[in-house]
């Protein structure tokens, strides 16, 4: 679970970093007051849990789209 969560917080932090917006819009956005942004910007991993690191790419219009078949799990993300 911590490594997941940890993925999740890189990617939305990348997310952040090429999207041009100040912290307090990403903050809006993603649906956090502006300090929990920036605890989740800054990789405060023990401050989140995956729901919410989920609900987050959500926001942002990105959703995951598991399937398993022959034995193998994949994980799509598309974009909403």
């Amino acid at each position: 679970e911590l490594q997941t969560r940890g993925d999740l917080m890189l990617v939305i932090r990348d997310i952040f970093n090429d999207s041009g917006l100040g912290k307090s819009e990403f903050a809006d956005k993603i649906g956090l007051t502006q300090p929990r942004a920036s605890n989740l910007l800054n990789g405060h991993i023990d401050k989140f849990s995956i729901d919410l690191l989920m609900t987050c790419l959500f926001r942002l219009g990105y959703r995951f789209k598991p399937s398993y078949e022959n034995h193998t799990l994949t994980m799509k993300v598309e974009a909403a």
